[in-house]
């Protein structure tokens, strides 16, 4: 619910960015830390279809979306490779966002 709560307060539509529950459809996750760290079958998920993990420290409507806002600009900005810390923005790289 937050989530699409964050793309309603960014004023996105469908064409925009699709959500799905289907790893394998997707091109980057999105995932609350402490969910992710508990559940080893995500990491390996993740892992094994070699997509990038935007983390939230909280499911605040604030900080999804900051991460929603992180992952669009890494699309905008045409990074092939995700991950790395580098490549962030430094307004990204807040403490509620963490890019794996």
């Amino acid at each position: 619910a937050t989530v699409i709560q964050a793309i309603k307060q960014l004023k996105m539509n469908d064409a925009d960015l699709q959500l799905t529950d289907n790893i394998s459809e997707a091109n980057a996750l999105l995932a609350l830390q402490s969910k992710l760290k508990k559940n080893s079958r995500i990491q390996a998920a993740f892992k094994s279809h070699d997509i990038p993990v935007y983390v939230t420290k909280t499911s605040s409507l604030e900080h999804v979306t900051k991460a929603i806002r992180a992952l669009l600009s890494d699309y905008e900005d045409g990074l092939i490779v995700f991950g790395s810390i580098d490549k962030i923005k430094d307004s990204e790289k807040a403490d509620a966002l963490e890019v794996i």
